[in-house]
């Protein structure tokens, strides 16, 4: 709190200069009614989209206790505490929620003022004190009451206010423009890989290098090692009595009824099948739910990956892990280097690459794993399933227009353009060159929206430390303000206690 007022200021509480807190009506929210419901989350970023605010399952008795009006200064006490929001209209009869702290203040305090010192870092601060050492944190009237506040005198809390919106209002405007930021920056990347998958981004280099092996010899070439690798594994079974290998068959589908855009003549379609290792389970989905269960779950051994480290892009993220035994039973969902990891459900289409060094251990139900044939660009494919290309087409697959969860049999479907291998790398550096520069304005935009918040902040701090605007001396004192305050309030208890006697 500031020390040193300036002259004709004085120090109270929102207790002091508003009326008595109120808390909100009980009820449960309804999708149709008459009277609108006001709750914390319809506050809580800033603004009320009155046409979303729900309507009151239980209408009060006395609706006009509860009724809200313009002005009204409402505050979370649970949930996102603190936040405060004063109303500007009330296009329809509304109430507000009991999670919900109601203030409304004296004539001769402007409701404004009020407004802008509920957003400076001096009320979070007190806020922050208030709900220390709580477990879970919340907030009520009567501390919000005790929450002190500096007051002005009432003609120079008018051009405190006016100085903040004009100032305020700029500021808001660069913040809208700053916001747009990483929309921008996200279609910026999508266009990126869009074009990575369609031949666009590297049409230039291909006029510069024209002679570069088809990438069809390339999945010829992938198709004869696997020949030559079930032959060898026939013959060696042969010689030691066992049955002939069973054959990884590779359907033949016709690619270009499924294709949805044109690719460059020395690109050809293929699917993940086209392109897997000549391993075991190259293309792999989590064990069974029941088969891998939290109670399998051990101190360390053997780590599990889930879509919490292919969300955050980190490998080494999580700490879950299962023993040998457990592993050994699960082991054709074993991770290897080089490996894709896609999730499946929820945040669906996420990738991530396993590193040469890395943890061993298995995926969960909630992903699938791709071990493609070495040639093949890992970082070209992962790029390619991040792209709306790919989504766009998955979603075709999943009949649906909201796709939440994804596949082994779409995944399998998913029709692939495939670079020649040189062209595949050179995608690859492009990409990396343009999302560096994608990384660098993200960062620029970081420190752009922290400077601003910083900057609100300090030109709140000073219009409560009496800096903003000049002083006039032939204003009321605030404490001549706060004297006439007390005694409205004094005269409206008498008036309540005479009622009540009679």
């Amino acid at each position: 709190m500031i020390d040193n007022l300036p002259q004709g200021w004085n120090i109270s509480t929102l207790g002091e200069i508003c009326s008595k807190p109120q808390y909100g009506w009980t009820s449960k929210a309804s999708h149709s009614g008459t009277l609108r419901y006001v709750r914390t989350t319809d506050i809580s970023n800033g603004k009320i989209n009155w046409e979303k605010v729900p309507f009151c399952f239980k209408i009060p008795d006395d609706i006009k206790k509860y009724k809200i009006q313009k002005d009204d200064i409402l505050v979370s006490r649970a949930g996102s505490v603190g936040v405060s929001y004063r109303i500007k209209k009330v296009p329809f009869d509304a109430v507000f929620a009991s999670y919900l702290i109601r203030f409304k203040p004296i004539q001769n305090i402007d409701p404004k003022y009020i407004e802008y010192y509920l957003k400076s870092d001096e009320y979070w601060k007190s806020i922050s004190d208030f709900t220390a050492g709580i477990a879970i944190p919340n907030v009520n009237a009567s501390k919000l009451s005790q929450l002190k506040i500096p007051v002005a005198p009432i003609n120079e809390q008018r051009r405190i206010v006016a100085r903040l919106e004009k100032l305020l209002q700029k500021i808001d405007a660069c913040k809208e423009r700053l916001d747009k930021i990483p929309t921008i920056l996200k279609r910026f990347r999508q266009s990126i890989l869009a074009a990575a998958c369609t031949g666009r981004l590297t049409a230039d280099w291909r006029g510069e290098n024209p002679d570069v092996e088809p990438a069809t010899e390339l999945l010829k070439k992938i198709q004869k090692e696997r020949k030559n690798r079930y032959e060898k594994e026939c013959k060696k079974a042969k010689l030691e009595g066992r049955r002939k290998p069973k054959k990884q068959l590779v359907k033949n589908r016709n690619i270009l009824e499924e294709e949805s855009f044109d690719i460059p003549d020395n690109w050809a379609f293929c699917f993940f099948e086209d392109i897997a290792a000549n391993k075991p389970n190259p293309f792999k989905a989590g064990p069974f739910g029941s088969s891998l269960t939290k109670s399998c779950y051990v101190p360390s051994g053997y780590k599990i990956y889930g879509q919490e480290q292919v969300i955050r892009g980190d490998y080494s993220y999580g700490d879950y892990y299962i023993d040998e035994e457990k592993f050994l039973a699960l082991k054709t969902c074993e991770v290897r280097a080089g490996d894709i990891l896609v999730s499946l459900v929820g945040t669906i289409g996420k990738v991530l690459i396993i590193p040469d060094i890395f943890e061993k251990g298995i995926i969960n139900p909630r992903l699938i794993k791709i071990t493609l044939f070495e040639e093949i660009s890992r970082k070209y494919i992962a790029s390619f399933l991040s792209s709306t290309v790919a989504m766009n087409t998955l979603r075709k697959d999943s009949h649906g227009g909201t796709m939440d969860i994804l596949n082994m049999r779409m995944l399998k479907n998913l029709p692939i353009p495939l670079p020649p291998i040189t062209e595949q790398h050179e995608i690859v550096r492009c990409v990396e060159v343009l999302f560096k520069v994608a990384d660098q304005i993200e960062e620029r935009y970081k420190k752009g929206k922290a400077y601003v918040f910083k900057l609100t902040q300090s030109i709140l701090a000073k219009a409560f430390r009496g800096e903003l605007v000049p002083q006039d001396p032939n204003d009321e004192l605030a404490s001549e303000l706060l004297k006439q305050i007390q005694e409205e309030k004094d005269r409206q208890t008498k008036k309540r206690e005479k009622k009540v006697k009679k």
